[in-house]
């Protein structure tokens, strides 16, 4: 993530936060999740970083997804993913 992804990653985050009054103004709290936010958010890109094969898995999946359009996804996700 670069930093001006992680900017606006961090302002979506506060206005959410903030739009449901977690934390009640606690400005301690709310910088401990945006850290911790931030580290999760890294971890995850790094993990698909390590496995390129799961971006591609991933799409292959979304693009018959859209392709076929089921009225019921988690029906459809199951049998995708089927063994």
């Amino acid at each position: 993530m670069n930093s001006v992804e992680s900017r606006d990653a961090n302002t979506a985050a506060h206005q959410t936060v903030a739009s449901y009054g977690l934390f009640d103004g606690n400005s301690e709290l709310l910088s401990e999740f945006k850290t911790r936010k931030s580290e999760i958010a890294d971890s995850h890109s790094q993990y698909l970083a390590d496995h390129p094969e799961l971006r591609a898995f991933l799409a292959d999946y979304m693009q018959l997804l859209m392709h076929r359009k089921p009225e019921d996804v988690y029906a459809f996700t199951l049998e995708y993913f089927k063994p």
